[in-house]
């Protein structure tokens, strides 16, 4: 099973620490303007925390990821992500 790579390149296979970390949140997403949803922007953010945005990009929505701190990683569960792609593609739209 694929590990998180820390800085200089090796898998980090520790189980997460905390009890925050043990939990995943929904996703939520924003988009703060008919401009910004015109140039693609969407919101990404997680317990209040911003860990992504859109933006258009040659005609393609890309994501982009911001880095959080290095002693609390957010994690996204895998459909919590799907569907806030998907709140997001109708809030772009």
């Amino acid at each position: 099973m694929p590990g998180i790579r820390d800085s200089v390149g090796e898998l980090d296979r520790r189980p997460p620490s905390g009890e925050n970390d043990r939990r995943m949140h929904p996703v939520e997403v924003i988009v703060t303007s008919r401009e910004t949803a015109q140039d693609g922007v969407a919101e990404f953010s997680v317990a209040g925390r911003l860990f992504a945005f859109t933006v258009l990009e040659e005609d393609e929505l890309v994501m982009r990821l911001v880095p959080g701190d290095a002693d609390e990683p957010v994690i996204v569960g895998a459909r919590s992500l799907m569907e806030a792609l998907e709140r997001a593609r109708e809030l772009l739209s």
